[in-house]
């Protein structure tokens, strides 16, 4: 019967999402931040995997040619997946809005997993309606466009339904963990942040008494997600020194903080309610009822569910530090300031009223009228989103647009390695030339990671690949590693390379650098040992089935 029920309601989350977005079978792509953005990186990111560049790192016909680093410091998971629907020979914009499509249902879906394994059914259900259609949900796809946001939100529930797993079965549960954090990060490395001592705290909660023997596995397991996903995160950290992160990048908090009147959609001069930027109506109704029933319990002297505590508590700071009366917290604590944008909290404020939701109807299941207090909370989270349910404008684009898009400045700007000029287009040039002697250049081939020429020079030349130094680009001469000239002055970071008179085969390549090689060691072994931990574990089950068969 339960499984039954589990089938219904899934299916509802399913039939729901539709409805909510099923704006985006519009034809087209929807006007918002960075939805036209993300449709160029794919078109890059997929035409370096077809030219054989993995992992994919530099995006060698962006900036006018001159390439840029964009995958060295930003996730990838949503691009892999995207590569993956381009083989179904999709258009781009099709491809970017069916990932922006599959984050809802399955994001639902992923939540009802989680909160099935600490409800019933009918709390389930409305914590996973509540997740799916909070205004801040359709502000992440059709207001900011922000692609690994809203695909993010389908692991986040999964990190929390980790501590049940592992308490299952250690060998299951920690390669699951590992897996989910793995997908986080790669995802969205700062809401995994924003998630990770929430999730930390709420694994002792489930550990209860075995609160010792379990975390340290359930930590050891999160170390290793890490270790998976260290091809990305490590190159991202230490190689930050070689572009524009400045203090400018760092202080982009300072513009983002929202007012009382905003978060809480209070209608007053001068705020901006039409924005799903927002906690929302229902979200904080149920934040109002459950602090109510705290008051209650705590005056009764009745048990308090310490989860409820850590997501209310959590939720109220949050909501502190999204307004500007935090300001001095954002400046003295700087890895708050990777966050970037205040208001991005909003995603656990989303997460933490969905189970908060779904913990007050738990408190009501024994009513008689369980099923209509449902199915109204249901109806009054998804109506007040109905503002922010539509795109903001559409236009469509051919494929070609795409990958020929070159206003990389809107929103990969910080990704600029140093000394590098700020206008590449007005340095638009042949792939190769000579700026000092004389000589013939004849281009071989020039793909995302390679630029294969002959030269053929009367003198020692100094030549000039139009191509953005970061460490990482190898120049050869005639097979052997030749160097590189990166900060001529008044080359604006462009490649230089002095060959002496002669003919010569040159080539530059974009390779690993020692960080970037040491991170794809780390991530390969760990799948490694991943893989050999199913297998064994396999072998095991089968060992063990043989032997109670013989016996």
């Amino acid at each position: 019967m339960v499984t039954n029920k589990n089938f219904i309601f899934s299916t509802l989350i399913i039939l729901i999402s539709i409805l909510l977005l099923s704006n985006l079978f519009t034809n087209g792509l929807f006007a918002s931040h960075d939805g036209e953005v993300h449709v160029a990186r794919l078109a890059q990111f997929t035409h370096a995997i077809e030219e054989g560049h993995f992992p994919v790192r530099w995006l060698g016909k962006w900036n006018f040619g001159f390439g840029y680093p964009t995958f060295v410091f930003t996730y990838s998971l949503p691009y892999y997946l995207g590569s993956i629907l381009k083989i179904f020979n999709l258009n781009l914009e099709t491809i970017i809005k069916l990932l922006f499509f599959i984050s809802l249902p399955i994001s639902g879906l992923s939540f009802y997993y989680f909160a099935i394994k600490f409800f019933s059914v009918w709390p389930a259900f409305l914590g996973s309606i509540l997740y799916i259609s909070a205004p801040y949900r359709f502000a992440e796809i059709y207001e900011r466009g922000a692609l690994g946001e809203s695909l993010v939100f389908i692991f986040l529930p999964l990190m929390f339904v980790a501590p049940k797993l592992l308490m299952k079965s250690k060998r299951i549960g920690f390669i699951t963990t590992s897996l989910i954090i793995f997908a986080a990060i790669i995802t969205h490395a700062i809401t995994f942040i924003i998630f990770l001592f929430p999730m930390i705290i709420f694994s002792f909660i489930v550990f209860k008494k075995k609160t010792i023997k379990y975390s340290l596995f359930f930590l050891t397991a999160i170390f290793f997600g890490f270790l998976l996903s260290g091809y990305q995160w490590i190159p991202m950290i230490f190689e930050q020194k070689y572009i524009n992160l400045d203090e400018t990048y760092f202080n982009l908090y300072q513009g983002h903080f929202l007012s009382v009147h905003q978060l809480f959609r209070i209608p007053v001069k001068g705020i901006i309610t039409g924005t799903g930027i927002q906690i929302g109506i229902t979200q904080i109704t149920i934040l109002v009822i459950t602090f109510i029933f705290l008051i209650y319990k705590i005056f009764k002297r009745q048990k308090i569910n310490l989860a409820s505590l850590l997501f209310f508590y959590t939720t109220i700071f949050f909501i502190f530090l999204i307004t500007e009366y935090s300001a001095i917290i954002w400046s003295l604590f700087k890895p708050l300031q990777t966050i970037l944008f205040p208001w991005r909290l909003l995603t656990f404020i989303t997460f933490a009223c969905a189970f908060l939701g779904a913990s007050f109807i738990k408190e009501l299941e024994k009513n008689k009228y369980i099923s209509l207090i449902v199915i109204m909370t249901v109806f009054f989270a998804i109506y007040p989103s109905r503002h922010f349910l539509k795109g903001y404008g559409w236009h469509s684009f051919s494929d070609d647009y795409y990958y020929n898009y070159q206003d990389v400045t809107k929103s990969d700007i910080y990704f600029l390695p140093k000394n590098a000029h700020k206008n590449y287009e007005s340095l638009a040039l042949k792939p190769v030339s000579i700026i000092k002697g004389s000589g013939e250049i004849i281009i071989n081939k020039k793909v995302t990671n390679l630029i294969k020429v002959e030269a053929n020079l009367d003198s020692e030349s100094i030549i000039q690949l139009h191509t953005m130094f970061l460490p990482g680009w190898e120049l050869k001469v005639n097979g052997k590693i030749w160097p590189i000239i990166s900060n001529r002055p008044g080359f604006n970071g462009l490649i230089l390379g002095k060959i002496p008179t002669g003919n010569h085969t040159i080539e530059l390549q974009f390779k690993e650098t020692i960080i970037r090689k040491l991170s794809d060691i780390v991530s390969l072994i760990s799948f490694i040992v991943l893989v050999l931990g199913v297998f064994i574990d396999r072998s095991y089950l089968l060992q063990s089935s043989n032997a109670s068969k013989q016996t």
